[in-house]
């Protein structure tokens, strides 16, 4: 299997692990913070152009802002109104929900909005 591939099986394998995880979170918690649907929709052109394997970790790089992208875009397609694409959700929902500081999820913000 030709590397590319399975580095992109690997992100989509813990995207889809950090979502069952918030998911199980919120369920435990007894709050209705995001939806419990189980499946969302995704930037999926974005994602057949190996958008996802552009925030794999990098030693010595940006690994944890592209972790942080990750949850956010996570919570992001949680809160995403299904008819019209968008979402509205703060930052402190967005740092409630993940466990990341409002500085950390800035850096993830910032790779979302350059990400291609």
């Amino acid at each position: 299997m030709p590397t590319l591939a399975l580095i992109t099986i690997v992100i989509l394998a813990a995207f889809g692990l950090a979502a069952y995880a918030i998911s199980a979170v919120v369920k435990i918690s007894g709050s209705d913070l995001m939806a419990n649907s189980s499946w969302m929709r995704l930037p999926s052109r974005w994602i057949d152009h190996h958008g996802l394997t552009q925030l794999a970790w990098h030693h010595g790089g940006g690994g944890s802002d592209n972790t942080a992208a990750l949850m956010a875009l996570t919570v992001i397609a949680h809160e995403n109104r299904q008819r019209t694409g968008i979402a509205r959700v703060t930052y402190d929902r967005i740092c409630n929900l993940t466990g990341l500081s409002r500085a950390k999820l800035a850096n993830g913000l910032d790779i979302l909005r350059t990400s291609e």
